[in-house]
């Protein structure tokens, strides 16, 4: 290089707030095939044999488009730029201000809402009560749990418990009475009397079967002519005498047979079969309380005992899900309760907004995003508020760009605090922010 161009003076070219003074035509070609005909590359930064830097993206870039156009003129002209001439402007974007957090508040049981203590609009601070069901049903139920709970309790002490002595003696006693119960139902056998009445009952109807026969000798040894008489024909007489024999003949029968019986009879077996099974039972008992429960009879009580317990949670759960409490400090956006009436199945009852602190969902182009990082400054004013502004901080930049757009933009996330300004949510904000050099 001559000394001439070495004193050439160099022209800076700023790019930030840059107004183009010329129109470009549209180029019908795409911005990837635009970057490849001007760079010679696909995206990719390079830098030119002056020393000159042209990131490869940022002639896509909105705000200093016009900028790198008059650039790449005068370096066509012959016209020197330096490094710091074709730096990038910044990048700028619009949003809406949004709460850092908002969160829908739900009961998480089914009953009238008995009161509302909050409107919409009002500050709350964490730990406040919202709202409130009706819990009176709720109530007797834990109520109902406890008691079970309680009961399950004390069979359960009894049962791993040492025996108390009135409860061995109570089991003793239970033995003693199944043992007399057998023996009774076993003793029931004929006794000598009984075996001598049914003896003499026999013995009975014979005798009345031989005084009918005698009595028939009798009668038919008389002439027959001489036996009728105006009351009782001889003939009568005869069905009589024969109507007498065949009952006696059948109560001698009946007496042998009930002799039979009372000889041949022997203990009760369906009382023996229940006082065996009593004894069994009051042995059972009196062992368990001896040695203590065996481990099925223990896991069956602990499993029962468990059981009550989770019901008594279960029920409280429910109580303390009738509540809506404040999770954090912020400002009730939404109420869509009302006292008397069952809250909605499809909607919230409340919708918290944590407004400690605020951010911005920015659409970032394809050709910006490569420049932004997480943790970089973001200037933001707010078009309610023109006398203020406020730093933010990008917290996250979305990995996929967001659907059905025609040129690819991504979702930066932006926080910042608002200090003692009211800011307010759904307020139109501008941000700008400085690329990575």
């Amino acid at each position: 290089m001559n000394e001439t161009e070495r004193k050439q003076p160099t022209m800076k070219i700023s790019t930030r707030n840059a107004k183009p003074a010329f129109h470009l035509t549209p180029n019908p070609l795409s911005a990837r095939d635009r970057r490849k005909s001007l760079w010679g590359g696909e995206g990719t930064s390079k830098r030119s044999e002056t020393g000159v830097r042209f990131p490869g993206k940022s002639l896509a870039r909105v705000v200093g488009s016009a900028a790198l156009a008059l650039s790449l003129l005068l370096l066509a002209a012959g016209q020197p730029v330096t490094a710091q001439d074709a730096d990038a402007p910044d990048v700028s974007a619009t949003g809406t201000v949004q709460a850092l957090e908002t969160t829908p508040l739900t009961f998480g049981a089914r009953s009238l809402v008995s009161e509302v203590l909050v409107e919409e609009g009002q500050l709350v601070h964490k730990g406040d009560v919202l709202a409130r069901l009706d819990v009176a049903d709720l109530e007797l139920a834990v109520r109902n749990a406890q008691n079970q709970l309680a009961v399950q309790q004390t069979r359960y002490d009894q049962l791993t418990g040492p025996a108390r002595d009135v409860d061995i003696a109570a089991a003793e006693a239970a033995i003693n009475a199944a043992q007399a119960s057998a023996n009774a139902a076993y003793a029931e056998q004929p006794s000598a009397n009984d075996l001598e009445i049914a003896r003499l009952q026999t013995e009975q109807a014979q005798n009345q079967l031989w005084q009918a026969q005698l009595q028939r000798d009798i009668t038919l040894g008389v002439n027959p002519e001489f036996r009728n008489n105006a009351n009782n024909s001889a003939a009568a007489q005869d069905v009589q005498i024969n109507a007498g024999l065949a009952q006696a003949e059948t109560g001698i029968g009946i007496a042998e047979q009930n002799y039979a019986g009372v000889a041949d009879e022997g203990p009760d077996l369906t009382r023996l079969g229940q006082a065996n099974a009593s004894i069994t039972q009051a042995q059972v008992q009196l062992d368990r309380l001896m040695d203590g429960p065996d481990a099925t009879t223990q896991r069956m009580a602990e499993i029962a005992l468990e059981t009550s317990a989770l019901a008594v949670e279960q029920m409280q759960l429910q109580l303390e899900n009738a509540i809506i409490v404040a999770p954090f400090d912020g400002v009730v956006l939404t109420n869509n309760l009302v006292v008397g009436e069952l809250p909605p199945q499809t909607q919230p009852a409340f919708v918290l907004a944590d407004t400690s602190a605020y951010r911005l969902d920015l659409d970032i182009d394809e050709t910006d995003v490569v420049y932004l990082g997480v943790g970089q400054a973001v200037d933001i004013t707010l078009a309610a508020l023109p006398g203020a502004s406020f730093s933010g901080t990008i917290t996250t930049i979305a990995v996929l760009p967001t659907v059905g757009e025609a040129v690819p933009t991504y979702e930066a996330r932006v926080t910042f605090d608002p200090g003692a300004e009211p800011v307010r949510i759904g307020m139109s904000a501008d941000a700008t922010i400085a690329v990575r050099s």
